[in-house]
């Protein structure tokens, strides 16, 4: 039964992409498989637009998007967790979070997800706004900062989801390649010299970003 379903969907498949000369794909047991595709010939493209839409960047866990035959950089997403001994030290030393790409490219954070994983003590917080921020290494423009998730003082005694959007700077801001990017805390979060004594929890993250390539010859 599953074999025949499987081949009515690729016949439907067929019928619906067929025209599109830049679209190969495969059917194995449980799954229909597009082929890698490249920028000029995205692999998940439209009829009416085989240069745009989506490929295979050639590198594991990476999502590669152009429109127009235009690179728009490789999405990608990264999770972790931030233990609490990490979080009472964030602003005195940051975390990484996002390691440095390759040579030439800059990382584009997009969208950030926090959550704390309640352990029972609270932080002792005296600031008035989590502040928990994304910064490029070595660098103290901010792209990201979450100020929303109501955790990291005294109120923070359940299990507690943020969001934040980036860039933080609707200025706008300098991508700067070659650097990691680097969780940390808002100076004066803390009441002692931004080392909290106490607070248990962890926090999670997920950070959805691109990378891009320093270069404006298209």
């Amino acid at each position: 039964m599953r074999a025949a379903l499987l081949y009515a969907v690729t016949i439907v498949l067929a019928m619906v992409i067929g025209a599109s000369a830049q679209v190969g794909y495969q059917v194995t047991a449980a799954l229909v498989q597009a082929i890698d595709g490249s920028i000029g010939s995205p692999s998940i493209s439209f009829a009416n637009a085989t240069n745009t839409g989506f490929y295979y960047t050639g590198t594991a866990d990476e999502l590669g998007m152009t429109v127009g035959g235009v690179d728009l950089g490789i999405f990608k997403v990264q999770t972790g967790t931030l233990t609490a001994t990490e979080v009472r030290k964030l602003n005195a030393t940051p975390v990484e979070v996002i390691a440095s790409p390759g040579t030439g490219q800059a990382i584009i954070v997009h969208s950030v997800q926090w959550m704390m994983d309640y352990g029972g003590t609270a932080f002792d917080s005296v600031g008035a706004g989590d502040d928990l921020r994304l910064l490029y290494d070595g660098d103290s423009v901010i792209i990201s900062d979450c100020d929303r998730l109501n955790c990291i003082n005294g109120a923070g005694t359940s299990d507690t989801f943020g969001m934040a959007w980036g860039p933080v700077n609707f200025a706008g801001y300098n991508p700067i390649a070659d650097k990691a990017i680097n969780a940390t805390l808002k100076t004066s979060e803390w009441a002692a010299a931004d080392d909290d004594a106490n607070g248990n929890s962890v926090i999670r993250y997920l950070i959805i970003y691109r990378l891009i390539t320093l270069d404006l010859s298209l």
